[in-house]
């Protein structure tokens, strides 16, 4: 019996360009915050631990309600994502600073509850500062079309992008350049290096 799949070069080529040299910096930074002291493999999947992490716990954000206590829980859609904006801006984006930020201590609080360390306390600082950056300055202050897709539909573009590709929330066929990221990656990196090695 044949099959009627193929491969397209093409789009593997366009996946590649969008989503390698991020990966790249992004790898070499944990990779050097962790030199020594952790183990490839665990360092490995600590590094796609965050990726998941930060896709699945904004999506689900994205379907926990919004009334109620969870009008204080769930700032990212009681405020962040409502159009008709009851803050100041400035009071908006620090309160979703820290909501991003919480994302991140919470799957620290959970590697301490269990005891599991599978991704590093440095990684998971690393990341947090890169999502929140990129989300806030990137594409919140800049704006993307993406991120306005997102803000539009939201059960489209959680991020990162490769992710919403494979599980069919992207908003379009397209990859996204992630290139964009790779200055908040190495600033994220100097603070994090400083904080934890120096």
């Amino acid at each position: 019996m044949e099959s009627n799949y193929t491969i397209d070069l093409t789009e593997i080529y366009a996946a590649m360009k969008a989503y390698i040299p991020v990966e790249i910096v992004f790898l070499l930074s944990c990779t050097i915050l962790e030199l020594g002291t952790t183990p490839i493999l665990q360092l490995l999947t600590g590094y796609f631990i965050i990726y998941y992490w930060v896709y699945f716990i904004h999506r689900l954000q994205h379907n926990l309600p919004t009334s109620g206590i969870f009008f204080y829980l769930n700032t990212h859609m009681s405020l962040h994502h409502k159009m008709i904006k009851i803050l100041p801006r400035w009071l908006e984006l620090l309160v979703e600073t820290l909501e991003n930020l919480w994302w991140f201590i919470i799957l620290y609080g959970i590697q301490e509850l269990l005891d599991i360390h599978i991704t590093p306390t440095s990684i998971i600082f690393l990341a947090a500062i890169i999502y929140t950056s990129t989300h806030l300055i990137n594409y919140t202050i800049f704006t993307s079309d993406r991120h306005r897709a997102h803000h539009i539909h939201k059960n489209v573009n959680y991020g990162p992008d490769f992710l919403d590709h494979t599980f069919g929330t992207n908003s379009d066929e397209d990859f996204e350049d992630m290139s964009h990221m790779i200055p908040n990656i190495i600033l994220s990196f100097l603070i994090t290096y400083w904080l934890f090695k120096i």
